[in-house]
């Protein structure tokens, strides 16, 4: 728990004995200020103790705050209307800053986290879209391993899905010699290859290569898949993007499913239908409030020739993520990661490795794929897995805009589009800002501004991607937040005193006050999965930040120590919270 967390846990205590209601309605009503005239933190628990009593708020407010016995940390409290306000004492600023400047070690939860980004079909480049569910699910699993999370980064891979397969066969049909970037080469040549389903000849020359493809050990196939995702995994890093392992579905095919459909079939919640459309067919009975007026009532998992649906394949998997399904599945390395981490791949002669058996699962998957993520967790649910249907979490992400409109992986208009061409792009537009700078700088510098761009959005809603305010100077954007930081540091490097807390003038309790809410908002993220709090919190201490750098000095005066620890308090919070946005500072701007 952290410093402000105590206090406001105290001042709960207090309200609680004072007003003879309950802690958790007391910690409810509590809130900061906005203006700092009235306190630092208020209570509008007298709106509750007026209703029970049949009083009047203001009356409550003046009685409770009369009764309220001293509280650590808090100088006075005073009704001020209907509110009781509470005004923090020096010597939480003094502590505050002192916890701030301190090393506290993340106390481990003892829980494993799963999250599972960004799920390419390995048959095209990253476009912007795919690019925004890497970011979040990169900065989600930063923000729960922060929170005591022990996080496996995982990707699931569709090497056997029919774009695959339509790739695989243009390629090796044409025997085109590859150029560039072999995921960009892939891509350009699946636009193409999407056309041969229109003819009857070539969709069976298709067909065919997909069915090789399920029978099991292919390795033109498998080689072809693995060097797309070498390629798109140049992608990743350029992002600073890795992972742990890749599921790929041929695994989940060849040795989940077996099993795994006899462990369906023999519970409960699914039913053999005997007639009708679905005759021969395990169906999962859609039923409650949540699917009222769906057109499907009965889910199809497994068909009447014992195939599995992809709904099937998606919840066996999730059975096996979740430790409920125990089959072992084997791994191989896959690739060495700039990170100097091995990312792993499910590979059927490789060896056990310790994946899996989680106590939450993440999916980063684009809001149109609501329903079926809500059918994955209503299934294990009514399979009889409370706990993990519980923990069973989508965030569902919104489209990605530029500002003249929409564009299509699927018919190839990404062209120009790719997560590659927005950094090169980002790169050429921040070199003519930057002249002088390191290019591995313009590229943290370009990196923080697509990033924070991409998650200061809450998830659900669309982003319109615009360079001119990704880049920005002026506030709200990743540079400018790299660049209070890099003012912070610079101050850092100047002063003459060592850094010690003292008295703070009301701007700089303010500043501390805020700072000293970054678990609070790190916490909040982790609960809610949103890494958009965080994203908004550094904007506004960078903002307060700038503020107050411009009318106050810290070298050669006689507040230089205090001031000094203020500022190092600031750099670490900064530094902190970027890390979990996955921007990575510079020291130089």
């Amino acid at each position: 728990m952290h410093l402000i967390g105590l206090s406001r846990e105290g001042i709960a205590k207090a309200l609680s004995s004072a007003a003879g209601i309950s802690f958790e309605d007391s910690l409810k009503g509590l809130s900061y200020t906005k203006n700092r005239a009235f306190g630092d933190i208020e209570s509008r628990v007298a709106f509750d103790i007026a209703k029970r009593d049949k009083a009047n708020p203001v009356q409550a407010a003046s009685a409770l705050a009369s009764k309220l016995k001293p509280i650590k940390y808090v100088e006075k409290a005073e009704a001020k209307g209907p509110y009781v306000n509470f005004f923090l004492s020096s010597d939480y600023y003094i502590d505050s800053i002192k916890e701030m400047l301190g090393k506290a070690a993340v106390k481990p939860k003892g829980k494993k986290a799963i999250v599972e980004f960004p799920s390419v079909n390995p048959n095209k480049p990253w476009h912007i879209g795919h690019l925004r569910n890497a970011l979040l699910g990169n900065s989600m699993a930063n923000i729960l391993e922060f929170n005591g999370y022990s996080v496996e980064r995982a990707d699931y891979i569709d090497d056997l899905g029919l774009q695959v397969a339509q790739s695989l066969w243009y390629y090796t049909k044409f025997k085109s010699k590859p150029t560039g970037k072999f995921d960009l080469f892939v891509g350009m040549q699946y636009v193409e290859a999407a056309k041969a389903l229109e003819d009857k000849e070539k969709e069976k020359e298709i067909r065919a290569v997909l069915e090789k493809m399920e029978k099991g050990k292919n390795t033109e196939a498998e080689k072809f898949v693995e060097d797309v995702i070498k390629s798109q995994s140049q992608t990743s890093f350029d992002y600073g993007i890795f992972h742990d392992y890749m599921m790929f579905e041929s695994s989940i095919v060849n040795e989940l499913l077996p099993d795994g459909i006899k462990m369906l079939e023999k519970n409960g919640a699914l039913r053999k239908e005997t007639a009708g459309k679905n005759a021969g067919c395990w169906v999962l009975p859609l039923e409650g409030d949540e699917f009222k007026g769906q057109l499907e009532t009965n889910k199809v998992l497994i068909r009447s020739d014992g195939t599995t649906t992809y709904t099937g394949k998606d919840i066996i998997f999730h059975l096996w993520k979740f430790g409920i399904f125990e089959k072992s599945i084997k791994f191989k390395p896959l690739l060495k990661q700039p990170n100097n981490a091995i990312c792993y791949r499910s590979y059927p002669e490789g060896k056990a490795m310790p994946f899996g058996k989680t106590d939450v699962v993440v999916n980063i998957i684009g809001i149109e794929q609501a329903h079926p993520q809500n059918i994955v967790k209503y299934a294990i649910r009514k399979l009889g897995y409370d706990s993990a249907a519980s923990n069973y979490v989508h965030v569902a992400y919104g489209a990605v805009k530029l500002p003249e409109g929409r564009f299509s992986g699927r018919r190839g208009i990404w062209v120009g589009y790719t997560a590659d061409d927005l950094m090169e792009e980002g790169i050429g537009k921040a070199r003519e800002r930057m002249k002088d700078a390191k290019d591995a700088d313009v590229k943290k510098i370009v990196n923080a501004a697509i990033k924070y761009a991409m998650l200061k959005i809450g998830a659900a809603k669309e982003v319109v991607f615009d360079w001119n305010r990704a880049l920005s100077m002026e506030g709200d954007s990743g540079p400018y937040i790299l660049y209070s930081y890099v003012r912070a540091k610079k101050l850092i490097e100047k002063a003459e005193k060592a850094a010690k807390p003292g008295d703070y003038n009301e701007e700089e309790r303010a500043l501390i006050l805020k700072l000293s809410q970054f678990g609070e908002v790190a916490e909040s993220c982790a609960r809610n999965f949103d890494p958009s709090g965080m994203a908004m919190y550094l904007s506004e201490i960078a903002a307060m930040f700038h503020s107050w750098y411009a009318k106050y000095r810290v070298v050669g005066t006689p507040e230089e120590a205090a001031r000094l620890a203020l500022v190092k308090s600031f750099a670490n919070t900064v530094e902190k919270g970027l890390w979990m946005l996955g921007i990575e500072t510079v020291e130089e701007m």
